[in-house]
């Protein structure tokens, strides 16, 4: 039976999700670190010698510590996907953490020459049979990185994943404005907030269109005093957990803060798991 694993690593404040694919391959959706931990010296570690997709949703420095680390390892990436139409003026500008900024730029560069390979995470042959889709917001003239943040769907068992980055509000009424995105969405099962779950970019129009069993906050303590955490606990159908010790709860919204790395697997069947701190559904 053939599994895809998503973990949505504990990165504090900003935001790293890799995606274990049915045939071996790796995909991450940001790729963040801290000073104490980094996922993709995790998935080194567990074995996985190459990145093969990265999709950057926006190039702030809070999804992008890890990029030196693929590169000291020459872990890749195959392929890099990300927002090409923001001036390098514009992300140096948004952005305080320079080193971090200029490991991004140098790996942009590399791939200014693959234009052909980007699209190839669409054929479900090379992804093991996990669908991908972006969403691309409208985003001309703004100066505000967040609004060009990308919307990944994932899905792969019939069961559906929308990883949000940081998208706007604005942005995501845009979407929303899209048929085509609409009925895409439909039936998610799985939403990660956007923004790490600020009340900022908390977007109430979405769930006339997504009902979750659950949503996922990556965000560290210092992000509790602005979390939109109970309004994504209202609108989630919410998931009973069990310990090793066999007590149980009722989990609407998990956070990073909280629970640490959150996992979800899902088979071919369309059954899955969620799994964290010795926890799973």
């Amino acid at each position: 039976m053939a599994e895809m694993k998503m973990t949505v690593w504990n990165v504090e404040d900003g935001n790293s999700i890799s995606l274990e694919l049915p045939n071996g391959k790796i995909a991450m959706i940001d790729a963040h670190a801290t000073s104490k931990f980094s996922p993709v010296r995790k998935l080194y570690a567990n074995g996985h010698r190459k990145v093969d997709w990265l999709f950057v949703t926006h190039p702030h420095t809070d999804h992008l510590g890890d990029v030196q680390t693929i590169r000291d390892l020459q872990m890749g990436p195959t392929i890099m996907i990300r927002p090409r139409e923001i001036s390098d003026e514009l992300i140096r500008k948004d952005n305080a953490n320079k080193d971090v900024v200029e490991s991004y730029l140098a790996l942009d560069k590399e791939y200014t020459r693959k234009p052909e390979l980007f699209e190839d995470y669409r054929d479900q042959k090379n992804t093991g049979g996990v669908a991908i889709e972006l969403f691309i917001p409208e985003s001309r003239g703004t100066q505000d990185l967040n609004d060009y943040s990308r919307i990944v769907l994932i899905t792969f068992g019939n069961r559906k994943i929308l990883c949000m980055g940081d998208c706007t509000p604005a942005s995501v009424r845009g979407l929303l404005e899209n048929d085509d995105c609409v009925s895409k969405i439909q039936g998610v099962d799985f939403l990660v907030a956007p923004h790490h779950g600020h009340e900022s970019c908390y977007c109430p129009e979405l769930f006339d269109h997504i009902s979750p069993k659950l949503t996922i906050v990556s965000d560290d303590h210092a992000e509790e005093s602005v979390s939109a955490v109970s309004k994504y606990e209202y609108w989630s159908s919410g998931m009973v957990f069990t310990t090793s010790a066999g007590v149980s709860e009722m989990r609407y919204c998990l956070t990073t803060r909280n629970d640490g790395d959150i996992s979800i697997k899902i088979s071919d069947d369309g059954a899955y798991n969620v799994l964290y701190n010795g926890r799973k559904n």
